[in-house]
This record gives structure tokens, sequence and C-alpha cells, in this order.
């Protein structure tokens, strides 16, 4: 990790598709990861393609495709540009209900409340 980048999310362990969420049909596909095909966690909207990529997984395909450590867009956008998700989607995010997946942890917490829950 180079210094000033932001160290990815963690679940810990816990795999993304085993998680239980609540979220509006319509915006479902809006939220899922265009690499692990999951919901997305520390999301990077790539301006191209408009797609949401989790952090992790993008370092993570960039590392195995790459030898140079730029983001690039699984898709092949041309012009590969990323950014953070605006106020508006995070406060979106913030709708979801995700369910604790650990056990005996019966907690439904929004989106920032499940993130905290994991740090």
């Amino acid at each position: 990790m180079q210094q000033g980048e932001k160290e990815p999310f963690s679940l810990n362990g816990i795999e993304k598709s085993k998680l239980e969420y609540i979220a509006e049909e319509k915006f479902k596909n809006r939220i899922i990861c265009g690499i692990c095909l999951c919901l997305v966690f520390d999301p990077l909207f790539c301006t191209s393609c408009s797609k949401f990529y989790c952090r992790n997984c993008l370092l993570n395909y960039s590392e195995k495709t790459f030898i140079e450590r730029n983001l690039h867009c699984p898709l092949k956008c041309k012009v590969t540009n990323f950014r953070e998700a605006s106020v508006m989607e995070k406060d979106y995010l913030n709708c979801i209900q995700i369910k604790c997946p650990n056990f005996p942890c019966e907690e439904c917490l929004n989106y920032c409340d499940f993130i905290a829950h994991f740090k």
C-alpha cells in the first residue's frame, strides 16, 4: 500500500456471498460489485462504464492482471477514472439493512453501522 492510500475494508474472513441484506429491488443491481457480484463494500465507481466495484476487488484484480499499481476497469474501459461513492450513493447504501453473520449476533444493521461493527 502506497502512502496516502486508503486501507481496503475487510470482513475478516466472512464470505460476502453469505451476507443477508434488504434493499429496494430496483436498486439491487446498482449496489453489486462488478467483480465479486456481491454487495459492494468500500465502493469505487468507474466513470466510463458506471459500475461500482469493491476497492479490495479492484486492487486484487489490478495486481493479478497488470504489473503497475494503477487501477484498471475489468470491463476494459478505454479511459479509466474511478471515484469514491457520492454523498447520495452513500446515503442510499446506508438505507440497506444487513444481518450480522456472526453467531449468535442477530443484529440487523444499516450499511455504515455494519462496517463499524466489523472494524
